[in-house]
């Protein structure tokens, strides 16, 4: 492929780049599908590739388009027990670390833009600081930050336990997240029997929490119904032969329930035709505020 190829001669580089960044996603290979007994989700089921046989074909390619598999894939980091990462993801911190060095000394850019950082964690990894510590990677700024409460990373998830998620930790992140990230989507999944509960979760958090990026502006949820988008997957009762609690009845496939609540600057929110709640906009303006913790046994106590 050369220069006087349509591709160059007639194409902007804006065209030629969206069409690369397609060439190159990131997909599943289907071929080599997980055990199902393994631990997946089902945008995990299987390894995840990239085809790169496009940035051989020329170096005019190569030169535009080499970096785009590290900024358009989306980069995703394990704080869940060792037993629940799926295969080859123990080392993700240090390979993103690498990539984002690579980058930056690549492009001779101090500041490089990735597209979607995916946190899969459990709840006290958050409440102990741990998506901190992700969030202060030098020369990390995703566009969207994705963080994944599964069924299996609640408090004593096994034995049925009230759901709570403590809000100790959302202080620590302020003024650290990226003034790049345009969204901030937090998906809280659970076995289908809890979904009730999940739902009070959801709720509360859309209601009250904020998270205020470095630039010192405020991402907000649309506290409006349709704020709250619901997804369902059905998976197996039992890991590596080992039954849950959940499993107690002896059906083999449970079904899961997952909310998602995402955090958007307050104009993105209203032009899709959502809603801030007045508390949350009342007390981000309030520099002492502190977040609202949500135990769903709390909540049921009160109503009692």
């Amino acid at each position: 492929m050369q220069k006087d190829s349509p591709l160059f001669s007639r194409l902007p580089p804006e065209v030629r780049s969206k069409i690369f960044a397609y060439t190159v996603a990131e997909y599943e290979d289907v071929n080599n599908p997980y055990p199902i007994n393994d631990t997946w989700k089902p945008s995990y089921s299987a390894p995840r590739k990239i085809c790169l046989e496009l940035l051989a074909t020329c170096r005019a390619v190569y030169l535009e388009a080499w970096f785009l598999p590290f900024k358009t894939i989306e980069q995703s980091i394990w704080l869940t027990r060792a037993h629940f990462r799926p295969i080859l993801w123990a080392q993700a911190m240090q390979k993103l670390n690498k990539l984002l060095s690579i980058i930056e000394r690549q492009l001779g850019q101090s500041r490089v833009e990735i597209g979607s950082l995916h946190v899969y964690a459990t709840v006290e990894a958050v409440e102990k600081g741990m998506l901190l510590k992700v969030l202060q990677t030098p020369g990390l700024h995703p566009r969207q930050l994705v963080l994944t409460i599964s069924h299996e990373d609640w408090p004593d998830w096994n034995w049925d336990a009230p759901l709570r998620f403590e809000a100790g930790w959302i202080k620590g992140i302020f003024g650290v997240i990226s003034s790049s990230t345009q969204a901030f989507i937090i998906e809280l999944e659970v076995v289908e029997q809890r979904k009730n509960q999940v739902d009070v979760i959801a709720k509360h958090i859309a209601e009250h929490w904020f998270f205020r990026r470095s630039d010192g502006n405020v991402l907000y949820a649309d506290a409006s119904a349709k704020c709250l988008q619901v997804s369902q997957w059905t998976g197996p009762s039992s890991w590596r032969n080992e039954r849950w609690a959940v499993d107690s009845n002896g059906v083999k496939q449970v079904k899961y329930h997952t909310l998602t609540v995402a955090y958007e600057l307050e104009l993105s929110v209203k032009a899709k035709g959502g809603m801030v709640s007045e508390a949350a906009m009342k007390n981000s303006a309030d520099p002492s505020y502190e977040h609202l913790s949500v135990r769903v046994e709390d909540t049921i106590n009160s109503l009692d």
